[in-house]
């Protein structure tokens, strides 16, 4: 088995606008019309028992009580949360390494619950201009495990390929 290796990695900073201070957010978020305050209380432990910062958690646009009169969770809004994440990250590592779209043989993307189509995979080979003959696959749907799957399967591809940049 040969090795290996990570050469880099990115991690996606939200913009600071979208830092949310859990108080404000209760206040916020007791104007929308889904509010009912036992399910205020319980989000609240949920995020005092998960080691969350009370005081400095982000949240998207479309779900932060400071923006959203009401939250939205269409595919359409998720899309546009994908796409910020996942192309800031892409834009950041392609930036960092040096390496330019045409370069990169494959494409792997995994995402816990959002499985949208066209595949999120899709949207970073347009948004990006990878190759036409990228190898693409794009996990979803198993939860939290669909990470460590994800690993794994990069290790497996670059076992087995020849160029190898992923």
């Amino acid at each position: 088995m040969k090795p290996v290796y990570m050469l880099d990695f990115s991690v996606f900073k939200p913009p600071e606008e979208y830092k949310l201070n859990h108080d404000a957010g209760i206040v916020n978020a007791s104007r929308w019309s889904m509010y009912v305050e036992e399910n205020a209380q319980f989000q609240l432990k949920v995020v005092e028992k998960s080691g969350l910062n009370r005081d400095g958690t982000y949240l998207p646009p479309a779900i932060h009580p400071t923006f959203a009169k009401e939250p939205k969770y269409d595919m359409k809004t998720a899309m546009v949360e994908a796409e910020m994440v996942m192309g800031g990250v892409v834009a950041d590592l392609l930036e960092k390494t040096g390496v330019k779209p045409e370069q990169v043989d494959i494409l792997i993307t995994n995402c816990s619950i959002f499985c949208p189509t066209p595949s999120l995979a899709s949207m970073l080979i347009n948004k990006f201009k990878f190759r036409r003959d990228v190898q693409s696959y794009n996990l979803g749907g198993m939860g939290c495990s669909i990470g460590v799957v994800a690993i794994g399967l990069v290790r497996d591809m670059l076992q087995v390929s020849q160029a190898g940049r992923v």
